[in-house]
């Protein structure tokens, strides 16, 4: 049924990739114009910005990115503030979410991908990057350098967003995606997956290619073919473009406080609320955690009391797999024995809001990162800066 409508879908799919051709053909010959009114006279006192997107409509890897790319410009020296709409969050204008030294705003107010940056960023470089959450990209900038000497600012989901002046784009590529599903790869929406046609990749300056879990990819070698043709694909359809290839690693299990954990908790549930929840299970396998009933969401889900209800109650359908197991073992909240609940980074942040409800359960969620050539990005990054006209910021090693 879902393939049909997605065939049913396809005429609304090229008006829809129609409007977006037109609406980019204005900004190229200039009748759109970008807006650079944050853009000091004094390019001393003006930032280098950095667009990270992405051509679909979501699952690249972007949030886990973006730390790894704000903590290695922190580590080098460079202030760093980010700004991002905070799709889904409950508040409207502007939001502070983070002045780099404490938070805020809750994670309803900035959404739960801002406030995963910002607590990721506040725990090791305090002080040294502001983030805020406002729709009006040019109004947020603004405002960090009316209150913040930042001298690089980082635009979250921007790729589309010409309106706002950037310096530098990086695109976020899922290669796994463009395998698995050509079809929905092929179109725009709302048959496919597609912000904007895929040609327009030439637009960027660096396209990062996601290859997520390597480690599970080589297992299959079909899958690992595709990949490596997929980069050759993207380095001769876009030759002027750099393509650097990405991988997530894990960086453990963690506890609600931070702190990691070393043992592997059996009898656990396991529930998410992103993108792709299939590179969610990849990641539990990979690191040998076996759910005896797993939950999945919408991406960006607010969850309710009801939902943890239905995730905590006795379900034997999802135990059926699991004989050995009985339901009073996985699911007795008692002091003695407790139900391990395990969630992603970004899910974690919400959790807060029940913590009454969880109080006898035992939370942890599964820390990522995303590697890729750093050597060779600040190689591409230092190329960018020389030939930045404004000569905003230099190169630091």
């Amino acid at each position: 049924m879902l393939l049909i409508l997605k065939y049913i879908f396809i005429p609304f799919s090229l008006l829809y990739c129609a409007v977006t051709g037109v609406r980019n053909l204005l900004y190229d010959i200039s009748f759109l114009k970008t807006n650079k009114d944050f853009l000091k006279a004094d390019a001393g006192k003006s930032p280098f910005v950095i667009s990270v997107g992405n051509l679909t409509t979501g699952g690249t890897g972007k949030t886990p990115f973006i730390i790894s790319l704000a903590e290695r410009l922190i580590s080098k020296g460079y202030k760093i503030g980010i700004v991002s709409r905070g799709y889904k969050r409950s508040s409207r204008g502007l939001t502070l979410v983070c002045d780099g030294n404490s938070i805020k705003s809750d994670c309803a107010e900035s959404g739960d991908e801002l406030m995963m940056i910002s607590k990721k960023l506040i725990a090791e470089y305090p002080g040294k990057f502001y983030t805020v959450a406002d729709g009006n990209r040019v109004r947020a900038v603004e405002f960090i350098l009316n209150n913040f000497s930042a001298d690089i600012i980082l635009l979250d989901d921007a790729f589309q967003h010409r309106k706002v002046h950037r310096d530098f784009d990086i695109v976020l590529v899922d290669s796994h995606q463009y395998y698995t599903d050509k079809f929905i790869t092929s179109f725009c929406i709302p048959s496919g997956v597609l912000r904007e046609r895929f040609g327009n990749l030439k637009r960027a300056d660096l396209i990062i290619l996601n290859n997520k879990f390597t480690d599970i990819t080589k297992c299959f070698s079909t899958l690992n073919v595709i990949s490596k043709k997929f980069f050759e694909d993207l380095t001769k359809k876009f030759p002027a473009t750099p393509v650097l290839e990405a991988e997530y690693v894990v960086r453990g299990l963690f506890g609600l406080n931070g702190k990691k954990i070393d043992e592997i908790p059996e009898n656990s549930i396991s529930f998410s609320g992103i993108a792709s929840d299939d590179s969610f299970k990849d990641t539990l396998n990979l690191i040998g955690i076996k759910s005896t009933a797993h939950y999945s969401f919408n991406d960006h889900h607010e969850y309710t009391r009801k939902d943890f209800d239905n995730i905590l109650k006795v379900n034997d359908n999802s135990l059926k797999n699991f004989p050995e197991i009985t339901s009073g073992q996985v699911l007795k909240s008692s002091s003695h024995l407790r139900t391990f609940l395990i969630t992603t980074e970004k899910d974690s942040v919400k959790l807060s809001l029940f913590s009454d409800l969880l109080s006898n359960h035992t939370i942890y969620y599964v820390g990522i990162s995303l590697k890729t050539d750093w050597a060779e990005f600040d190689k591409i990054f230092g190329k960018i800066l020389d030939n930045n006209v404004r000569k905003t910021v230099k190169m630091k090693n």
